[in-house]
């Protein structure tokens, strides 16, 4: 609404904490008075902000939530001025609510457009096309569940626990302790194999047996893969234990001077063979496949 005030008169207004107020003034106008009392000089109420739309200075007046009432008088002044009202229920989205108006905050997650304004979120903060029931972190674009997993940052990148972000090869160690995290055959508690340049055990070396020992001795351990037993041929003939271990390095049998193994209890897949020479404790190493 609009109100054209004449020098002499004092106009009252009934105000809501959404109403905003305009007061137009012409250049070249002393100042007006706008007051929550009708006696011009107190409770003065200060404007939020002044802009010039080339005729006039225009006094915007946003924060009038306090006030009940506000007058606006020339009889102070004698000046003319417009006064522009935008009243809260022209721009209210829910006017039986008084706790929604365009001067209020959105609060988020409540399923209302508190704000009156649907520009502003009020789920979805991040913007990221994710619903907060399946975003597992609304306050970062970069976590949904369409994003990729970042391994070792230590953040569900694609909000899903199962997607490991750390001991990718599932071996049971983190990076931090295993040297190679893309082969669950090689951490801390894997047997180490001799003579292949890699670390399985994680401990720095690669086991190496030396030319002598291996010249002076025959190992033979089939068949590979082998079902029932492990057959096991040294020559010349020594005493010696044997251990068989699983992956993960877990002892599973172990024996000592017997040539014929029985495995057909033993579950199918990848082990390894320890053939330890009781006199010498020369120590040999084969990998071995048990396929029922």
């Amino acid at each position: 609404m609009g109100y054209n005030n004449q020098p002499g008169n004092t106009k009252f207004f009934k105000v809501r904490s959404c109403d905003t107020l305009k007061v137009f003034n012409p250049i070249g106008s002393k100042s007006f008075i706008l007051s929550s009392s009708p006696d011009c000089f107190s409770r003065i109420i200060p404007q939020d902000s002044i802009s010039y739309d080339g005729e006039n200075f225009i006094f915007h007046y946003n924060n009038i939530s306090m006030f009940d009432a506000i007058y606006v008088s020339h009889q102070c002044t004698g000046n003319f001025a417009e006064i522009m009202i935008l009243p809260c229920f022209e721009l209210d989205c829910n006017d039986d609510n008084p706790e929604i108006h365009p001067n209020h905050k959105e609060i988020p997650y409540n399923g209302l457009d508190d704000d009156c304004n649907p520009l502003t979120p009020d789920d979805d903060l991040d913007q990221d096309g994710f619903l907060a029931v399946d975003d597992c972190d609304d306050s970062d674009p970069g976590i949904n569940p369409n994003a990729a997993e970042i391994p070792y940052n230590g953040l569900d990148d694609d909000c899903n626990p199962l997607t490991p972000d750390d001991d990718l090869d599932q071996d049971g160690f983190l990076a931090i302790d295993d040297c190679d995290d893309s082969d669950p055959a090689i951490n801390p508690n894997a047997v180490e194999i001799p003579d292949n340049d890699i670390d399985e055990d994680c401990d720095g070396v690669d086991l190496i047996t030396s030319t002598l020992e291996m010249e002076r001795r025959r190992i033979n351990i089939f068949p590979n893969p082998a079902d029932k037993i492990i057959q096991i041929d040294i020559s010349p003939s020594q005493n010696f234990r044997f251990y068989l271990f699983n992956i993960e390095g877990k002892e599973i049998l172990t024996s000592e001077n017997e040539t014929t193994i029985l495995i057909n209890k033993i579950k199918s897949g990848i082990y390894f063979i320890k053939i330890v020479d009781i006199n010498f404790e020369n120590i040999d190493i084969r990998k071995i496949v048990i396929n029922h």
